[in-house]
């Protein structure tokens, strides 16, 4: 009998592809294959090439041309070939426009063309920086995009993580604008090209009145920095919290005021009533927007351990008990808001006066400059900042890892001995990118 054949499952099909936008000032870009969750990472890539912002915003010169050139024959055979496919909206610079002369600039053209930020969170690494990259820079931008793209201090590269439910065949995008402020003024400048993205082209009076509240946001976060007093430290959270639930904003803005509320709690004086209730609270709807944003791996997550721990006295025993301790929270949280209704909750979690009683019978007290910021209790999980499409556990993806480990959640957590040496430490590749420096012309 002749031996059976083994079966060969055939490979799953890429996550993504890029394609022709047939747009001529966008010329290719990258869509989906398949249904994604938020928080998916689409991407993880090492930047062939970074310089400053100013490398976009500076005049061109002959001399940046040749040194740039240079530093690019230093690439690999690969990433020269990946690069050359790029686009390049600016093929040359004029010299003497009435007597036609002019200089070519097949080079800092193209890095002027598809140099996207390395991160556009203003609070974490690299966001000082644009690269160019061999996938990377196929992404489109838009004022309001459904990816965003950060620096992984482990993997030494940028990831792209997505922010909210992306469908199969939908275009992925990220924002070209330093910390992701909508700035189609911006687009234009630098990249030389308008932007008609769904944000830029909403009908007045709804545009109006979302680009007032966009205007109004790094002042509150401005003002949020600048605020010594924790009650009015709050007042100002709850006001940025109240517009980034209004623009349905999910990126690194939400992330960034939930740990700051994290921060000032855990500076603040413990006769705070409910302190360590709203500590925990932060801590979780931190680690959910980080686990978004950036992933698990993100050296966020251990910001958040230094300051719980220093609260507690008490050192996680795990990294395991430490993600389903934020678990935990997130859970509890959102069965507070189910039980004592959500208006009532947001009241008493951004109000450091109203107690868990108060809450409890629902009472609203008055926000301190007469505001009331949150709207009706109608409102979905995604604009309370706790979930949303394809958000369905604030470690959804560590859950995948303990399955995959054998660990059962619902019992013990291994002993630190019991674990490997290097359990959960992503792996660090070769920063082997070239960046530009203006003194080697």
């Amino acid at each position: 009998m002749p031996p059976k054949k083994a079966v060969v499952e055939a490979p799953e099909p890429p996550m993504t592809r890029v394609y022709d936008t047939k747009k001529h000032d966008m010329g290719k870009g990258i869509l989906s294959n398949r249904n994604f969750p938020a928080g998916t990472r689409l991407y993880s890539e090492a930047a062939a090439w970074t310089t400053g912002y100013n490398f976009l915003s500076d005049a061109p010169t002959q001399n940046r041309e040749v040194a740039v050139a240079a530093q690019m024959l230093r690439l690999s055979s690969t990433a020269k070939a990946q690069l050359k496919k790029l686009n390049n909206h600016f093929p040359f610079e004029t010299i003497d426009k009435e007597q036609a002369i002019y200089y070519g600039t097949p080079v800092t053209g193209t890095i002027r063309t598809n140099a996207i930020p390395l991160s556009i969170d203003s609070t974490g690494d690299r966001a000082d920086k644009v690269g160019i990259f061999g996938t990377l820079s196929w992404l489109n931008h838009h004022c309001r995009p459904n990816c965003q793209q950060s620096w992984n201090a482990g993997l030494k590269q940028v990831t792209i993580h997505a922010l909210r439910d992306i469908k199969d065949d939908e275009e992925l995008t990220i924002s070209y604008v330093p910390e992701g402020v909508v700035d189609p003024g911006y687009i234009a400048d630098t990249y030389g090209f308008e932007c008609f993205c769904t944000w830029c082209m909403l009908p007045n009076p709804t545009k109006e009145q979302s680009e007032k509240n966009f205007a109004s946001i790094q002042p509150l976060q401005q003002r949020l920095a600048a605020e010594e007093d924790t009650n009015n430290f709050f007042v100002v959270a709850r006001q940025l919290a109240s517009i980034l639930e209004k623009e349905k904003i999910i990126d690194w803005r939400r992330s960034h005021l939930y740990f700051s509320c994290l921060e000032k709690l855990c500076s603040a004086e413990s006769s705070i009533a409910g302190k360590e209730d709203r500590i925990q609270v932060f801590a979780g709807l931190a680690a959910n927007q980080y686990k978004i944003c950036e992933g698990i791996d993100s050296n966020r997550f251990g910001k958040i351990r230094v300051l719980l721990e220093e609260q507690t006295g008490k050192k996680f025993k795990t990294d395991q008990v430490f993600f389903k301790t934020l678990e935990d929270y997130l859970l509890v949280w959102r069965d507070v808001m189910m039980q004592d209704g959500k208006k009532s909750s947001l009241t008493w979690l951004y109000d450091l006066s109203v107690t868990k009683e108060q809450r409890s019978k629902g009472k609203r007290v008055s926000f301190a400059d007469g505001i009331d910021v949150f709207e009706e209790d109608d409102q979905d999980e995604e604009e309370l900042g706790v979930g949303g499409e394809g958000d369905d556990e604030v470690m959804e993806d560590h859950d995948e890892e303990y399955e995959e480990e054998g660990y059962d959640k619902e019992n013990d957590y291994p002993d630190e001995e019991e674990m490997e040496e290097d359990d959960y430490v992503p792996e660090v590749q070769e920063d082997n990118e070239s960046e530009y420096n203006p003194d080697d012309e």
